[in-house]
């Protein structure tokens, strides 16, 4: 089997100890058992983490099953191990290269072994003390799955107990795989330990599928908050340049007479009334995509050209809207407005004229080459 596959299997920490003072006259089943666990780990595809080849831990009598099996692949017994230390089974020398080094740069075996624990999926527990009791509770508060096997006492005994105490842990099929030892234990134990790893990562699945979903909403609401602040600030800007155009329109009409303040006031407002056109476009849904003040420029400079474009030839027969020292008559107030209203309307098709601007520019480009060449 390649790495690359071995690395997908699940681990299992073997934690625990079976010597006499804890199992008590059960050593010798304790340590039959595990190695029919060791067996039965290998053929369901679980990888070992391992911590010390010393024979009053358990990690001894289930690697020996483990390898005997003839189901363990390469580097599928991790070994945990502080810096300075060693971890050498006496499968090792048959079968090297189903054992492979996971050095803590630490030269403390709790921290080694603790740390450790971070990195498994599940825990196998059988007898143990202290530290396996405190690992034990480590593996539940990451709500990993677990074998505590309640037969041969010490601190797995504990854990069951506790794990019976709180029947949304575990359940009540998996707990009673754990009690007693019988020659189908070993398979249901794995079974177990399985079973509770599909369903952690299904309840991993469905936790990262809410975690996405939230985050997706939050960017939803954190956009429309953005889109709201923005739409806000453009109807700001919309009634700003309303009111400006309509101020520059009656200090115009408000002139008796056609002087240099009153053509400025007219070009103003022409510009203004493009802008806004832009600014009423950018609040429509199918509003383009521009940088923030690209569309008023364009609107505005749209505007003011369109709107004297379309003065021009009216000047032509009739320049008094210009003429310095004319009287405003109600014939050139209507010619403003409608100059404004153009200009409006240019603005409010800013994207259309770019677009119109750009073609023309292309095409004269194109026809300056043809003649060049």
């Amino acid at each position: 089997m390649a790495l690359s596959s071995i690395a997908n299997r699940p681990i299992v920490a073997i934690i625990g100890s079976a010597r006499k003072e804890i199992t008590g006259d059960k050593e010798a089943e304790a340590r039959w058992a595990c190695k029919a666990l060791g067996e039965a780990l290998a053929k369901g595809g679980w990888r070992l983490a391992v911590y010390s080849e010393r024979p009053d831990f358990i990690e001894a009598d289930v690697v020996r099953g483990y390898v005997a099996s003839g189901a363990a692949e390469t580097g599928s017994v991790l070994c945990y191990y502080p810096q300075g230390s060693t971890c050498r089974f006496a499968e090792r020398t048959q079968t090297p290269d189903v054992f492979r080094d996971v050095i803590d740069p630490s030269d403390d075996w709790e921290v080694s072994f603790y740390r450790s624990l971070l990195e498994v999926d599940a825990a196998l527990i059988l007898g143990g003390a202290s530290s396996t009791l405190i690992a034990g509770h480590l593996i539940l508060s990451r709500h990993l799955p677990i074998l505590a096997l309640e037969s041969f006492g010490g601190a797995a005994c504990k854990l069951w107990r506790y794990i019976k105490l709180r029947p949304e842990c575990m359940a009540e099929t998996d707990l009673d795989a754990m009690v007693g030892w019988r020659p189908a234990s070993a398979t249901e134990c794995v079974s177990s330990l399985t079973r509770q790893h599909e369903q952690f990562q299904a309840r991993e699945r469905a936790e990262e599928t809410k975690r996405i979903e939230l985050q997706q909403r939050l960017a939803q609401l954190e956009t429309a908050k953005v889109a709201d602040r923005r739409r806000l600030t453009d109807i700001t800007v919309a009634l700003l340049l309303f009111l400006g155009m309509f101020g520059l329109i009656v200090a115009s009409f408000a002139h008796g007479l056609v002087d240099k303040t009153n053509v400025t006031l007219l070009l103003g407002s022409l510009s203004l009334a493009g802008a806004l056109g832009a600014a009423a476009r950018m609040l429509t849904p199918s509003a383009p995509q521009y940088a923030r003040w690209t569309p008023l420029l364009l609107g505005l400079f749209g505007g003011f050209f369109l709107g004297l474009l379309y003065l021009l030839p009216l000047m032509v027969g009739d320049n008094s809207l210009i003429s310095l020292g004319t009287p405003i008559t109600n014939a050139l107030r209507f010619q403003h407005l409608s100059a404004v209203v153009v200009s409006f309307l240019a603005g409010l098709g800013f994207e259309i004229t770019l677009s119109q601007l750009v073609s023309k520019a292309e095409s004269t480009n194109k026809k300056t080459l043809k003649q060049l060449n």
